[in-house]
């Protein structure tokens, strides 16, 4: 049985409604390469102009930008609607009563015999069976993800998480949420298998094929006889399973390999960077910023004066060092993200020339030094992300067909016994 442990007001921040979570997924990969882009680029948020440039903020804000620009940031993701800053409804204070999750299922695991689950069948996918073991395992590893992640934020999960609503217009815990995404995981495990004929191994080099077989032994090395046995399940019960998910991942890494674009001279434009950016105030008294910022048109001056030392041979750390920020060397291309403010000023640059950037939105000022435009190696290595790009999408698109094609059932009372036993204490 769950204990209904309060959670405390850093736990509610980190715990979002599932809706919001799926939104953030979906943001999750353009707001991770937008801040990849701009790594180590620090503004000085430092009071007295300090030389560390560790406080305040950092480059999120132009990466922010850059993402929410490119149509893959989401605002949901930055805000909690149904909740604000503090975990309350409102955005106001939140009183105690408020840190203490809704519960509204509890769990407690069946006792099984060793194998008693072997030959049940969790779900139908084109009139192929998926086993209960399938289910499980893959339950399993979902919860201990999920684990794993929040306790990164010194959070224990147990039942009573598991079992509090984490959609509470339909009604779902986040156990519905972990089993739900484990369904469309076997789903897509399970169609992409049918394939194998059409998108074999062959062609494939070496290095693949043995990443597609580490893939299987580390989704499979974690199985306990612990988990084994709580389920009622034998670990030769994943055989069918093991090579499901090898030829799952063959298929997807053929259809990815396969793909031939070839990326012409204008989205492929390859620039070579340095930034830095600088923090400004924004005038408004009521702002937690720190003291002693510059105002816009001072930090325009600051990095313009900062370019100038930097282009006539002056060492750029020191230069950065002396004003309170760093300085980041990155490359960008033409059609990483949609057309905004801060990427055209930064494609327009030639080799050897710079420019100031003023986000007076977010109160910062950007300096940029182009170092080189279509270096090979640079050029090269974009047209191949390009590519990969292009071919991700096109292996989405072909399985959105492949999925709507199918036909597939679940059994509801194999799915809430599987519930128990994999979210129990």
């Amino acid at each position: 049985m769950i204990k209904n442990n309060a959670y405390s007001k850093e736990d509610r921040k980190a715990v979002r409604s599932y809706k919001l979570r799926k939104a953030a997924a979906l943001s999750m990969t353009g707001m991770i390469a937008a801040s990849m882009l701009f790594a180590g680029c620090t503004k000085n948020n430092t009071a007295d102009g300090g030389t560390d440039g560790s406080s305040g903020n950092n480059s999120g804000s132009v990466s922010a930008q850059v993402a929410e620009e490119d149509g893959s940031g989401s605002s949901d993701s930055a805000t909690d609607t149904d909740g604000g800053a503090d975990g309350s409804v409102d955005g106001s204070a939140a009183d105690d009563s408020s840190l203490v999750p809704e519960v509204v299922e509890t769990y407690e695991a069946p006792v099984y015999e060793e194998g008693a689950n072997d030959e049940r069948i969790a779900m139908t996918v084109n009139g192929r069976n998926i086993s209960f073991p399938a289910a499980a395992f893959f339950a399993m590893t979902a919860r201990d993800y999920y684990k794993q992640y929040y306790n990164m934020y010194g959070m224990e999960l147990d039942s009573s998480f598991w079992g509090s609503l984490a959609d509470e217009e339909n009604g779902l815990t986040y156990a519905d949420a972990a089993l739900d995404e484990v369904r469309l995981t076997l789903l897509q495990t399970a169609i992409l298998d049918e394939h194998i004929s059409e998108y074999g191994p062959e062609g494939l080099g070496e290095s693949l094929l043995t990443d597609a077989q580490a893939a299987v032994d580390n989704m499979f090395s974690s199985i306990g006889e612990d988990n084994l046995k709580k389920a009622g399940i034998t670990l030769g019960s994943f055989e069918d399973l093991k090579t499901m998910y090898y030829n799952s991942y063959i298929v997807r890494q053929r259809i990815i390999n396969d793909f031939t674009y070839e990326p012409t001279p204008e989205e492929s434009k390859t620039l070579d960077i340095r930034i830095f950016a600088l923090s400004t105030t924004s005038g408004q008294k009521d702002t937690d910023e720190p003291d002693g910022l510059p105002t816009i048109d001072e930090a325009v001056q600051s990095a313009e004066l900062a370019l100038q030392r930097i282009k006539s041979g002056e060492d750029a750390n020191t230069v950065m060092t002396e004003i309170g920020t760093s300085i980041s060397q990155d490359t960008l291309y033409a059609s990483q993200y949609s057309s905004n403010p801060l990427l055209d000023a930064i494609l327009a640059l030639g080799e050897g020339e710079s420019t100031v950037f003023k986000d007076e939105d977010n109160n910062s000022v950007y300096g940029i030094i182009c170092d080189a435009v279509n270096k090979p190696e640079s050029l090269e290595a974009t047209k191949e992300a390009i590519r990969t790009t292009k071919a991700q999408a096109h292996f989405s698109d072909l399985y959105k067909q492949w999925e709507e094609a199918s036909q597939h059932t679940i059994d509801e009372e194999i799915w809430k016994e599987i519930k128990n036993v994999v979210f129990a204490d």
